[in-house]
């Protein structure tokens, strides 16, 4: 069976009829692994980051999420609490992988900042 992923957005280079502003980003990103709630309403959805962006984040969700969706993530047991929307899904046995997009980060300063939900420990060199 192959791997099917859904997208809100053409892949980098496609035209698409909604213009220059609908093409994908390639902002920066670093490689994650943080444990993460998703808040959808009142579910709550927990899952890990793959990597973040300062426009978005990559994540394994243990559950199924729709295009569109309109979440709030937050990484790690204390960080912010942040709107987003599911951009892209590709479905697994037991959840999915997803692209999330920040909806609090102008997209015109996305590409300019780092991301800043991950720390990184100067004794092993490591992200967390």
């Amino acid at each position: 069976m192959a791997t099917v992923r859904r997208s809100l957005t053409p892949y980098a280079g496609v035209p698409s009829p909604e213009g220059a502003a609908a093409m994908r980003r390639s902002d920066p990103r670093i490689e994650a692994s943080q444990r993460l709630a998703l808040m959808l309403g009142d579910r709550t959805v927990d899952g890990w980051t793959l990597n973040a962006s300062r426009g978005g984040i990559r994540i394994i969700a243990e559950a199924p999420l729709e295009l569109g969706d309109e979440i709030h993530i937050r990484v790690g047991d204390d960080g912010p609490l942040r709107p987003g929307r599911v951009v892209w899904v590709q479905d697994e046995p037991d959840g999915c992988i997803a692209g999330i997009a920040y909806l609090d980060v102008p997209q015109d300063k996305a590409a300019e900042e780092p991301p800043a939900v991950l720390e990184s420990d100067p004794n092993d060199g490591t992200e967390r």
